[in-house]
């Protein structure tokens, strides 16, 4: 598989020569279940994962993690609403690009109830615990951050924050985006 598909559909430019483009169509669905969709005024947050594991590079990675989401713990499709790969891609003007795995109103499984409820999901691709993030990834997690700042989405946490209506994990997505995470919030303190 490509890095970029040829059917990804650029949703938007994100600034900071970062471009996200939609490829939810293109990614494995189960046959009979379905998430549920919420209202777009629902979405109030934000919260930041990994996937564990690096995959392959590139848009095939992010169809794996798809696959085996959908095959192997039986969900309904793709957990993330943004997926960042370790391993730079550019479309073909030079932007970084983002990928779509869910529209905004699809309320996927990635951090227990609540979360799930108000909250869409960004994850960096491979285990952030054991290697930091790339400057490729904060460099794009920056941009999808501010993005979604932009439209009144704030705050944003750590899948490890989760809380008491979330199914919080520890080491997700590591102390090294925490610590970006962190930056950024002091960022968009008043």
């Amino acid at each position: 598989m490509s890095e970029l598909p040829d059917d990804a559909l650029l949703e938007a430019y994100l600034g900071d020569g970062v471009a996200l483009y939609d490829v939810a169509h293109l990614l494995p669905q189960h046959r009979s279940k379905r998430y549920r969709h919420r209202s777009r005024t629902a979405v109030s947050e934000m919260y930041v994962h990994h996937s564990g594991r690096l995959g392959h590079p590139g848009y095939a990675g992010m169809h794996n993690a798809g696959r085996y989401v959908v095959n192997s713990r039986g969900w309904p499709g793709f957990p993330y609403h943004t997926w960042i790969c370790r391993a730079p891609v550019y479309d073909s003007t030079g932007n970084a690009v983002v990928f779509r795995g869910q529209p905004d109103i699809v309320r996927t499984y990635h951090a227990g109830s609540g979360p799930n409820d108000r909250a869409v999901a960004h994850c960096l691709q491979g285990n952030t615990t054991r290697l930091p993030p790339t400057d490729f990834q904060l460099t794009c997690l920056g941009a999808v951050i501010n993005w979604y700042r932009e439209q009144n989405i704030l705050p944003v946490f750590g899948h490890c924050e989760a809380g008491t209506d979330g199914h919080p994990k520890a080491t997700c997505p590591g102390s090294h985006a925490m610590a970006f995470l962190q930056g950024v919030r002091s960022s968009f303190a008043l």
